[in-house]
């Protein structure tokens, strides 16, 4: 479908406005964290991503040991009493979302609410 504009309809052509000012200011702001903030506080912030970054793997590794061990009571139990093909996908998939968690959650965390030590030091 065309549409042609008659001749007494307004046609508005408006130019696009350049945004390269912000991604300079935005690089420049960069550019002064990591001058002024890295030399004295660097390594500290090093460790509280990390520890951030923890917790929330390890929140979506409890999470999936939860789905995953549901899935493996549900089909085994649909393996015996219901649908044997049914209850093979079930198995299937809990044991692959208990393998996802094993690579989510730190070694040894795995019911216990103490921290896992973090090496020799």
């Amino acid at each position: 479908m065309i549409i042609i504009p008659r001749p007494d309809d307004i046609i508005v052509f408006e130019e696009r406005k350049k945004h390269s000012k912000y991604v300079y200011v935005i690089f420049f702001g960069i550019i002064m964290f990591v001058v002024l903030y890295f030399p004295f506080f660097g390594s500290n912030m090093r460790y509280e991503y990390g520890r951030s970054f923890s917790l929330i793997f390890s929140s979506i590794g409890t999470i999936l040991i939860y789905m995953g061990t549901i899935f493996l009571l549900i089909g085994i139990l649909s393996f015996f009493n219901m649908n044997p093909g049914k209850g093979f996908k079930f198995l299937i998939l809990g044991v692959i979302l208990l393998s996802f968690a094993a690579y989510f959650l730190i070694p040894g965390s795995v019911g216990t609410d103490q921290a896992v030590p973090k090496g020799y030091h």
